[in-house]
């Protein structure tokens, strides 16, 4: 299954972090699924709002800390990979049609920030908004 999944349903574009293990924390393929997608809602006149949300007990817990504590093979592949974070971001910022979170448990660090981007959050009673500190 891809790191994120997109549909789209009448005039709603669903988009959905689907990392469940890793509580959907962001992964190189999603970034790279998200900046796709983003662009195909911005540019299709058939769209009208996006809908956003996370598979499992998550929503989204941000950076895949994981992978950023292994490191990366070089300095040039750590810069393309937060090149590629910051293009999804502000395509996402830049987003003309509504944005709603569909927020399920934990929403956090990054994926904190990716709700509260959002036009619209609607939270379930599971929801838990945070910016882990160091």
């Amino acid at each position: 299954m891809p790191d994120l999944l997109y549909e789209v349903q009448g005039h709603l574009a669903r988009i959905t972090m689907n990392r469940p293990d890793q509580l959907n924390c962001f992964s190189e393929e999603m970034i790279h699924l998200w900046t796709a997608a983003l662009e195909d809602i911005r540019d299709r006149d058939d769209i009208y709002a996006v809908l956003l949300s996370g598979n499992g007990k998550a929503f989204c817990a941000g950076g895949d800390l994981k992978k950023l504590n292994e490191g990366f093979p070089t300095a040039e592949a750590g810069y393309d990979y937060m090149k590629s974070f910051r293009e999804m971001v502000t395509t996402f910022l830049n987003m003309p049609k509504p944005t709603i979170a569909a927020v399920n448990g934990f929403a956090l660090g990054g994926g904190c920030e990716l709700a509260m981007a959002c036009d619209f959050r609607v939270a379930g009673k599971s929801a838990v908004f945070g910016q882990p500190g160091g």
